[in-house]
């Protein structure tokens, strides 16, 4: 028996306690005896793919909650079994399922998948089937999720920028504010990565040259494929942090996440620099930063929210357990 028939078989019993009253198990049967060849091959099931893994990772969620749908999935998985598995390898496997394994293991997995912050559905088959894609942002080539950062000098200014599709003459571009122009420009450099289905192109660029205490204007984007807005940043004078000068003003902020219990905080960061440009000079988030947890596009609704912010002063983060992810 190939790898993927188990699988195949949950899937169809899976599929059958979804569905109505009326849907009488032989049927399910009968298109497993199908896939086996009669009921003694080997199971050649169709590839899965994301719309019925995310339909049946749906059902399963509704199974898990549920200690007499439970009950009712184990006495059909053991009825199934009873057909497909006599004289094949998955009968001992049947066995172990039905009798233990399945009351045990279902519920531990929900509590722990209940412990992220996740769609389950689509991101358990976005990271481990996986079968589904996660796009980072609905136009191709409109950049989003502009962050400003610190470098290790003082005179710069790095910037970081998301597409979807690449762009291949991404850069910055900027000037002194109200000087009408924007003559400096820096090429950005590009990445993606894979993990847990996310398509995307993440950007960087360093602005350089910059003075203390002036104020400048920059867009991110591409002569080819469109720009982003202008948006304005200053830098500290000189005497910041002297007793000469004002203090230098950080905002630290953690455990924030993605969802609507960052929404006051965000609120009040952006009003602050919407009455005054200068009202604080960077942003110091110390991990659970956007609650991920291996969702990816948790981080593109973070990316988003925060960029009133992260546009306009440095946004510096630290990582934490929530988006930590061992071998990326």
């Amino acid at each position: 028996m190939t790898r993927s028939g188990p699988i195949m078989i949950i899937i169809l019993i899976i599929s059958l306690v979804s569905s109505s009253a009326s849907y009488k198990l032989h049927s399910v049967v009968h298109q497993m005896e199908l896939l086996s060849g009669g009921g003694g091959g080997s199971l050649q099931p169709p590839p899965l793919d994301c719309a019925t893994c995310e339909f049946l990772m749906g059902v399963y969620d509704e199974i898990a909650g549920n200690s007499t749908t439970l009950r009712d999935f184990i006495e059909l998985f053991d009825e199934a079994c009873s057909v497909i598995a006599p004289g094949t390898a998955f009968g001992p496997l049947c066995d172990v399922l039905v009798n233990s394994t399945l009351e045990n293991v279902i519920p531990f997995l929900d509590k722990e998948l209940r412990t992220l912050a996740w769609d389950i559905p689509e991101t358990f088959c976005a990271v481990f089937i996986p079968v589904c894609t996660v796009e980072c942002c609905d136009a191709p080539f409109l950049p989003e999720q502009i962050r400003l950062a610190l470098t290790n000098n003082a005179d710069e200014r790095s910037v970081q920028w998301t597409t979807l599709n690449l762009t291949s003459d991404a850069q910055v571009q900027w000037g002194v504010a109200g000087g009408g122009t924007l003559p400096f420009s820096s090429t950005g450099t590009s990445r993606t990565y894979p993990q847990g289905g996310w398509l995307g192109i993440l950007y960087s660029a360093t602005l350089t040259g910059l003075s203390p205490g002036e104020t400048y204007s920059y867009r991110v984007g591409s002569a080819t494929a469109g720009w982003s807005p202008l948006v304005n940043f200053s830098l500290p004078p000189n005497s910041t942090g002297t007793p000469a000068g004002r203090p230098l003003r950080i905002i630290h902020i953690g455990d924030m996440g993605w969802g609507d219990n960052s929404n006051a905080t965000i609120n009040a960061l952006s009003a602050l620099l919407d009455n005054d440009a200068n009202a604080f000079d960077m942003v110091l988030h110390t991990g659970d930063v956007s609650y991920a947890d291996g969702q990816q596009k948790s981080w593109d609704v973070f990316g988003r929210k925060i960029e009133s912010i992260s546009r306009r002063v440095p946004y510096m983060v630290g990582v934490g357990n929530h988006e930590s992810v061992r071998g990326v």
